[in-house]
């Protein structure tokens, strides 16, 4: 996903159904058949993820057979989400944590790690509920609901762990969890011209993109309120082009969260 083919298809299979437009979707899908085959025919991602591993293209599969009901879709999806799950262990806590490659260590984040794993296997949980990786769902949603994140960003932050457990089955724990992680952003934004920004990469400079800074955290905080979402992921409802944006509020209390 991160710099590769897989986010490319993505919005073009979600522009297609937006505007209507067959070619794009072919295209969209012509993509997706070629990293159907990634994995048999080159190395394919190393890491484990939303952006770094297969997660994001078990997305991509899965949002192919939301636009056409073919379930070969569902099937390659789960072979993505299966790779990726391979790449995770169990950890002391009894979390279910992806691996980093060459480090000694696992981590719960989205971009890397099991919240991007888990926003895949919720994915495909939509549609095919038995398949196996689903049951690895537990740990990895338990891995999103740590209780020590240093970054407010999404990637590997607050407001990616954010983001994955707004679209899980609501309980109580997952409740005061999403509000922790929501007043925890706003403790991590600081003044910026005249509005706020929040802390970036290793917290060493206020930032406002997609992956570190403001725009992820507010992508999150969207989920978090139930507002629909413009990122093109499976089952997500979206804004039509001509509809207004409504008011963007939260349900922490953590300054800058609103």
């Amino acid at each position: 996903m991160r710099g590769g083919l897989a986010g490319t298809a993505l919005v073009a299979l979600d522009l297609a159904a937006t505007h209507d437009d067959s070619d794009l979707q072919a295209r969209g899908l012509a993509i997706a058949e070629r990293l159907a085959g990634a994995g048999e025919h080159g190395p394919g991602p190393t890491a484990a993820g939303f952006l770094d591993g297969w997660s994001g293209i078990c997305l991509l599969h899965v949002l192919a057979f939301e636009r056409t009901g073919d379930p070969v879709w569902l099937d390659r999806a789960g072979t993505a989400l299966r790779r990726d799950l391979a790449r995770c262990r169990t950890t002391g806590d009894g979390t279910l944590e992806a691996e980093d490659p060459g480090h000694p260590r696992t981590l719960p984040y989205l971009a890397r790690g099991s919240a991007g794993v888990a926003l895949a296997a919720l994915a495909l949980a939509r549609h095919d509920p038995g398949h196996a990786g689903v049951a690895a769902l537990p740990g990895l949603l338990a891995a999103c609901r740590t209780g020590f994140v240093v970054h407010p960003g999404l990637g590997l932050g607050a407001a990616g762990l954010l983001l994955t457990l707004a679209g899980a089955p609501p309980d109580p724990a997952t409740t005061r969890v999403m509000d922790e992680l929501t007043a925890l952003v706003g403790r991590l934004a600081a003044p910026a011209g005249p509005g706020i920004a929040v802390g970036g990469h290793q917290l060493l400079r206020l930032s406002t993109d997609v992956d570190t800074g403001n725009a992820g955290v507010l992508l999150a905080l969207a989920a978090r309120g139930g507002h629909p979402s413009i990122l093109p992921l499976p089952g997500h409802a979206h804004r039509s082009p001509t509809a207004g944006a409504g008011p963007l509020t939260s349900t922490g209390s953590g300054r800058g969260t609103h």
